[in-house]
């Protein structure tokens, strides 16, 4: 059985709301791996300070983190570099923007 994300989404939701999930895999002909995997990026965790968020989110939060403190990095050397040769402040930029 082929589902789109909204029907996903909605068997989540019902396993997420206690139905058993043998009675979903059961009534929808899903095999029961395959609802095991949609379940993780459905799920949504609620921190401390209220904020939810679902795993795909985290990790897409995560990557973005990564890549601006590379950025900083890189920002950090150019400006150390403020008396190097324009050349060298070309290839330092080419690195933060990944030419």
């Amino acid at each position: 059985m082929r589902c789109n994300t909204e029907e996903k989404h909605t068997l989540v939701a019902r396993y997420q709301d206690g139905k058993a999930v043998a009675k979903i895999c059961a009534d929808t002909g899903v095999p029961r791996s395959t609802f095991y995997t949609w379940v993780k990026p459905y799920t949504v965790t609620l921190t401390d300070s209220g904020h939810a968020f679902s795993q795909q989110i985290f990790i897409k939060m995560k990557q973005k983190l990564q890549k601006l403190e590379h950025k900083i990095e890189i920002l950090q050397k150019v400006n150390r570099t403020v008396l190097a040769p324009l050349q060298e402040k070309l290839q330092k930029f080419a690195k933060l923007y990944d030419l």
